[in-house]
C-alpha cells in the first residue's frame, strides 16, 4: 500500500512540475509577443480558416461559422499568437550544432529533467 501511495505522490509532484513549466512557458511568450508588438490581425484568422480548411476539406464559410462563437475565436487567436510569437523567438535564435559523446548527452538529457 505505501508503494502505491509513493508512486501516487510521485506523479501528483510531476504533474505539478509539469503544469508549473506550462504556465511559465506561456506567461514568457505572452510577453515576448507584447514586447516585440506581436499581433493577430484578421489576415491571419483568413490565413486558419484557409488551413484548416485545406488540412479538413471543409468549406470556408463552415469554418468561419464555427471560428465566428467567441470561445473558438480567443482559442485560435492565442494559437495564432503563440505561433506568431516563436516565429519572432526563432528569427533572432542561434543555433549552434554541439557534438556529444553518448555520456555528455546522457549527463545534458539528466540535466533537463531537474
Amino acid at each position: 500500500m505505501s508503494e502505491i501511495r509513493k508512486r501516487e505522490d510521485e506523479l501528483r509532484t510531476s504533474a505539478a512540475e509539469k503544469a508549473c513549466n506550462s504556465i511559465k512557458r506561456t506567461v514568457v511568450i505572452a510577453e515576448i509577443g507584447k514586447a516585440e508588438g506581436v499581433e493577430v490581425t484578421e489576415a491571419d484568422f483568413e490565413k486558419e480558416v484557409v488551413a484548416i480548411s485545406e488540412r479538413t476539406g471543409a468549406k470556408l464559410d463552415m469554418i468561419n461559422e464555427y471560428l465566428a462563437e467567441d470561445q473558438r475565436r480567443d482559442a485560435y487567436e492565442e494559437r495564432i499568437f503563440r505561433a506568431k510569437t516563436m516565429a519572432v523567438i526563432m528569427s533572432h535564435a542561434k543555433v549552434q550544432d554541439k557534438k556529444l559523446d553518448p555520456d555528455q548527452f546522457e549527463a545534458e538529457e539528466q540535466n533537463e529533467e531537474t
